[in-house]
């Protein structure tokens, strides 16, 4: 198993804890708190993220490609649940990505990024964050969200629900 991975059932990303050494922390967008692109090559681009963690209460710093940080949250890279049938951990990577692109059929991106400049919301990807500041350390109802609009690439920031930032495809 990899030391970092998309979990779809509960919309975070498995994350290594350093004071903890072999457990995985689950970090939600929600606890993120910064998001740097890493200077040097650009491609693949990878991505220095401080977040908050579940394990330790600490904040740490973890290294995620843009695939780790943007792609896998659409599509499913890890066994996600016990298959009874037959006695092990199962993926369904093809029902993800059903529900990934049903959703954005119906225009329901990961993320929607208010650009002042258009006067519209603008679909977006975790990649263009930059600081995450909640209203609260616990359970947090309101992020101050600053990030970098997609279409013109201008810094902006807004204040969003957490339940903006859940990474959880919506059918209906």
């Amino acid at each position: 198993m990899t030391s970092i991975w998309f979990d779809p059932l509960t919309a975070s990303w498995r994350l290594r804890c350093p004071q903890y050494p072999g457990q995985l922390a689950s970090v939600r967008l929600t606890e993120f708190r910064r998001v740097e692109p890493l200077e040097g090559p650009r491609r693949p681009p990878v991505f220095r993220v401080a977040h908050k963690c579940e394990l330790c209460s600490s904040s740490h710093w973890s290294l995620l490609t843009s695939r780790e940080l943007d792609w896998d949250s659409l599509q499913q890279t890890e066994p996600v649940f016990w298959d009874l049938m037959l006695g092990k951990m199962n993926w369904n990577s093809s029902g993800v990505q059903e529900r990934w692109s049903e959703s954005i059929k119906k225009g329901h991106w990961p993320l929607h990024l208010w650009c002042r400049k258009h006067g519209s919301w603008n679909p977006g990807w975790p990649s263009l964050l930059h600081a995450l500041e909640p209203d609260r350390d616990e359970s947090p109802s309101t992020i101050m969200v600053h990030y970098r609009c997609p279409a013109c690439q201008k810094d902006e920031t807004a204040q969003m629900k957490a339940e903006q930032l859940s990474l959880i495809p919506r059918i209906s």
